[in-house]
């Protein structure tokens, strides 16, 4: 991996579960995918393996199901296994998972509309947006880590593609980028839709830096981004 051409991270939100098509608030709760999210995981998988062709991939998942199987399809096209990682998973929601919308604000109505609006208040009395950021975070950054001491003769993964969940997404970007205003601000990712990270090299003595090249993209459109001239960053920290 060049560092002059940086560490390339792309996370992946899971195809449409079963909760995503009823509305119920997942949170780690194990849902399946839908019969339409397993196709959006294929032609995700097909859209991975055209855009990324010819660079090393290392593929992670978040052990729930419906990242799992996402990144088994992918993995599939791409000839590698997914490795699962914990703490990849979605935001815990307590007593929020498996509830309709009425019902949570029936419940817990103010904590929900907190939430709503950007505030960092425990889901379901479970975790917070920015604990869930700050291991996904960490997450990425230990890979990260481990791809760029295993580079000594340039023939380690030179992109990181992490299969998860939207809001734990959005909230790891926002404690990498150290801006946890982004939690509230970054339009949700679609089903399968992707962000692209990219770590800027600099001066050694400081913490990492860390840009988004592109949010919400479709896997098809990764190759154009990554080439030469494609998306200019659209946040830089």
């Amino acid at each position: 991996m060049s560092a002059s051409h940086g560490t390339v991270v792309i996370l992946l939100r899971h195809g449409e579960s079963e909760w995503n098509v009823t509305g119920r608030f997942q949170g780690q709760h194990d849902t399946a995918l839908s019969e339409r999210g397993r196709q959006q995981a294929r032609d995700a998988a097909s859209g991975v393996a055209a855009g990324l062709a010819g660079r090393r991939v290392r593929l992670l998942t978040s052990d729930l199901t419906r990242a799992a199987d996402t990144a088994a399809a992918i993995g599939r096209d791409l000839g590698v296994d997914a490795e699962p990682d914990t703490r990849l998973r979605e935001v815990a929601a307590g007593e929020w998972q498996g509830l309709l919308q009425p019902e949570i604000r029936a419940l817990d109505g103010d904590a929900y509309d907190a939430w709503r609006g950007g505030a960092d208040v425990p889901l379901g009395g479970a975790e917070r947006p920015s604990e869930a950021g700050a291991r996904v975070a960490t997450a990425l950054l230990d890979h990260v880590g481990r791809l760029r001491a295993a580079d000594g003769g340039g023939s380690a993964p030179d992109v990181l593609l992490a299969v998860g969940h939207g809001a734990s997404a959005r909230a790891g970007v926002a404690h990498l980028l150290q801006v946890p205003a982004l939690r509230a601000s970054l339009t949700p990712l679609a089903n399968t839709g992707c962000a692209l990270l990219e770590h800027v090299d600099g001066a050694t003595d400081g913490p990492p830096r860390w840009r988004v090249r592109a949010w919400n993209v479709p896997p098809v459109a990764l190759g154009a981004v990554l080439a030469p001239g494609g998306a200019a960053p659209v946040s830089v920290v």
